[in-house]
């Protein structure tokens, strides 16, 4: 006996009301959870620093187009810098150099796309805060001693190639404060009052963004800066 059309149409309702819950709890699902905790979403730069934002910012490398959007969409001012290659190691692609990010730099910048997008959270979500929480004022200038540098590790004539000869790593010396004072490396992190306490939260909150962080307990050759990477090797000290 064929179906009443009611009673047709009452179930193709069910199923079109049921169809329409899936897709708004799928769409809850997706902005419901963070950006940077969010296995689905790939990175924007408005997403705050999560568990798994050093993962997407590591997986720009292989998406320079979506890195460029990125860092376009965000609040970035930047400029692309013309790709380079300068012999066996040495060279860059997708760089960019950022004119102006959350923070000033003590010299201009050109990194990696990747790089860039990495030091634009690092300064919003753990610089700043980080400086406001242990010494009640913000970063004004960020004191930086170099990003793209045609060398292997430790400047040595062997050895694996430093992540500065393809422009992913940046040496940061120290910091100019809001009120004028520098808080630096050299002469703070020994020390035992709040200016040494940013810094040392500061190089373990750094490993959140970055993958590899070296600061002075690393070796001598760090003493006095800490190196901020995207290299392969996942290092924290």
């Amino acid at each position: 006996m064929p179906m009443p059309l009611w009673q047709n149409a009452a179930r193709m309702a069910a199923a079109y009301s049921a169809v329409f819950v899936c897709a708004l709890m799928g769409w809850w699902f997706w902005n419901a959870i963070p950006g940077g905790e969010n296995p689905f979403q790939r990175l924007y730069l408005h997403h705050q620093v999560g568990q798994l934002t050093r993962d997407k910012i590591v997986e720009l490398s292989t998406d320079p187009d979506w890195c460029s959007y990125a860092l376009q969409v965000s609040e970035m001012e930047f400029t692309p810098v013309e790709d380079s290659n300068d012999g066996e190691f040495c060279g860059y692609t997708n760089a960019v150099e950022m004119r102006r990010s959350v923070t000033d730099y003590s010299n201009p910048v050109s990194v990696t796309c990747p790089m860039a997008a990495a030091l634009f959270l690092w300064e919003r979500d753990i610089l700043q805060p980080l400086a406001e929480e242990h010494l009640g004022m913000e970063v004004a200038r960020i004191e930086h001693v170099g990003t793209y540098s045609c060398r292997r590790v430790y400047g040595g004539r062997t050895g694996e190639p430093s992540q500065h000869a393809t422009a992913n790593a940046i040496d940061v010396i120290g910091f100019e404060m809001s009120d004028g004072s520098i808080v630096s490396l050299a002469r703070h992190w020994t020390g035992d009052d709040e200016r040494a306490a940013f810094l040392r939260e500061l190089r373990d909150e750094s490993c959140r963004v970055f993958s590899g962080v070296l600061g002075p307990e690393y070796n001598a050759q760090h003493a006095d800066h800490f190196h901020l990477d995207l290299g392969p090797y996942s290092i924290c000290s």
